[in-house]
């Protein structure tokens, strides 16, 4: 009867342990989708014409994986950079909130008129 009541005590312990990792695991795959999401934003606007790009208020962007719907916030801020305007700094910030806590990530890109 001890040695069952230790090997339960083990076994909940290994379960607790299972369950960290894989929210562990989602997170890790939220930030990975992220940083896509990030990338993606960018390559649109590397094929967009200089003069058309701008600053943009936050888009909601939606992802479905895991059976896990999350929505992303997608800000772009453009400003120039030097004097002669033939470039732009353009930062793109993707924040996303899961159980409360919130993410962030940014990326950041140089543009130069062609």
């Amino acid at each position: 009867m001890i040695a069952m009541f230790i090997l339960m005590i083990g076994m909940l312990a290994l379960l607790n342990t299972a369950a960290v990792i894989i929210e562990n695991n989602l997170v890790n795959v939220l930030r990975d989708e992220a940083a896509y999401v990030a990338q993606s934003t960018i390559s649109d606007i590397r094929n967009t014409p200089f003069n058309s790009i701008t600053s943009q208020a936050a888009v909601l962007v939606p992802r479905y994986f895991s059976g896990v719907e999350m929505n992303y916030s997608v800000t772009t801020t453009v400003t120039p950079v030097g004097t002669a305007g033939d470039s732009k700094n353009v930062q793109v910030s993707v924040t996303w909130t899961y159980k409360g806590v919130p993410y962030q990530h940014t990326i950041n890109t140089v543009i130069i008129s062609s």
